[in-house]
């Protein structure tokens, strides 16, 4: 149980979270649980709920304090209804960002966005995407480097490589070598696809997608090659919007130690039905698979 008697560190109720009349004499912290906490209506209790709403500084709560305000802040507690004050130190994301990560992370939000705002994510690609992708990861807490083909300083833990049409594997070959993890992300008959996320040595590439597609049609990797020099149609601005969040969100996961949805998988978003998920395997012929041991 938290010591109540020291000041307490969580000075915020959780953005988003009702307090609501539950019965006489009894209120509802939270909707649904596990964030939901009773606590009893008294004139304290409500004074308490007012100062973690508005971030007002919270009355002492050890020895002579009222007993519900304390069973109510323990309550709040356990049931994760209290966030850390962030003050000034929410990082470029902004006290937005924070809030609105808090309202679903809990005390969680500042450890995620401090995992985010520490590893560097390096965009590449065409401007068109570069842009949305890099505004939108910035928002998101993310520590972006959009690279612009010059040489770059610190070494990225994540670099997003953005594609017009078909993904170009020369380009995603020399991150390989380099044991850069790297997202690709590329369209292929007008729809957008994020995947695989590939950690050198560790999951599919590309290449482990053409040599598994190429058991059913041997001329897969040259044809496959071919259409990444083909010009690319315009792109559906709703796919593209959800393209562009759907990849600020697996850097987020990755940056946050979480395993994203596109580790070792492709994620093929289309107009009609969920997004379409693909789990692939390093394959024993692909070159990067060599280290693999044999089966």
């Amino acid at each position: 149980m938290p010591d109540v008697a020291r000041h307490p560190s969580w000075s915020r109720l959780r953005p988003g979270a009702p307090v609501l009349l539950r019965d006489a004499g009894l209120l509802q912290v939270g909707l649904d649980p596990p964030s939901l906490a009773l606590l009893a209506d008294t004139p304290a209790v409500r004074a308490l709920l007012a100062r973690l709403r508005t971030g007002c500084p919270e009355p002492a709560l050890g020895p002579g304090a009222d007993p519900d305000q304390v069973t109510a802040w323990q309550r709040l507690h356990q049931a994760l209804l209290l966030v850390p004050d962030p003050g000034g130190e929410t990082g470029a994301s902004g006290p937005g960002t924070f809030t609105a990560t808090a309202a679903w992370a809990g005390p969680r939000a500042a450890e995620r966005l401090a995992a985010r705002s520490s590893t560097l994510v390096r965009v590449v690609g065409p401007a068109a995407l570069v842009e949305p992708v890099t505004r939108l990861g910035v928002i998101g807490g993310l520590r972006i480097d959009a690279a612009d083909g010059s040489p770059q300083g610190d070494e990225p833990g994540l670099v997003v490589v953005l594609h017009e049409g078909e993904a170009r594997r020369r380009q995603h070959d020399d991150l390989q070598a380099a044991g850069l993890p790297h997202l690709p992300v590329w369209w292929r008959g007008g729809l957008p696809h994020v995947g695989p996320l590939v950690v050198p040595g560790v999951t599919a590439c590309l290449r482990c997608l053409d040599a598994q597609e190429s058991e059913a049609d041997p001329r897969r990797p040259l044809l496959v090659e071919q259409a990444g020099r083909e010009p690319a149609p315009p792109h559906d601005p709703v796919l593209l919007a959800l393209a562009v969040a759907w990849t600020v969100r697996e850097a987020q996961r990755w940056a946050e130690g979480a395993t994203p949805t596109s580790w070792s998988a492709t994620v093929r978003l289309g107009p009609d039905g969920p997004p379409e998920v693909t789990r692939w395997a390093r394959h024993p012929y692909c070159g990067c698979a060599w280290d693999a041991p044999a089966a």
